[in-house]
C-alpha cells in the first residue's frame, strides 16, 4: 500500500516564493485548417514559453527572484 500524501494549501501568499510557467504564441489556433488550403495568407507562430521565479512580500511587493536574460524562449 501506497500512503497518500496530505494535500497542501496555502491561505497566505505573504513572505512565499513560487515558480511560474507561462507558455503562449503570438496567434491564436487556426480552427478552419483542415478546410482552408490558402496557407500563403498565413501568419507564422511564435512560440514563447519560460519561467519566472517570484517572492511575494509581506508589504504587497513583489520581488522578481529569476535571471532576466533567461526568462523567454521563442520557438
Amino acid at each position: 500500500l501506497v500512503a497518500k500524501e496530505a494535500a497542501v494549501e496555502y491561505f497566505d501568499l505573504k513572505d512565499s516564493c513560487w515558480e511560474l510557467t507561462y507558455r503562449f504564441a503570438n496567434e491564436p489556433e487556426n480552427k478552419d485548417d483542415d478546410n482552408n488550403n490558402d496557407n500563403n495568407n498565413k501568419v507564422p507562430r511564435k512560440f514563447y514559453s519560460g519561467r519566472v521565479q517570484l517572492q511575494f512580500l509581506s508589504d504587497g511587493y513583489t520581488t522578481n527572484l529569476s535571471n532576466q536574460g533567461q526568462q523567454q524562449v521563442v520557438v
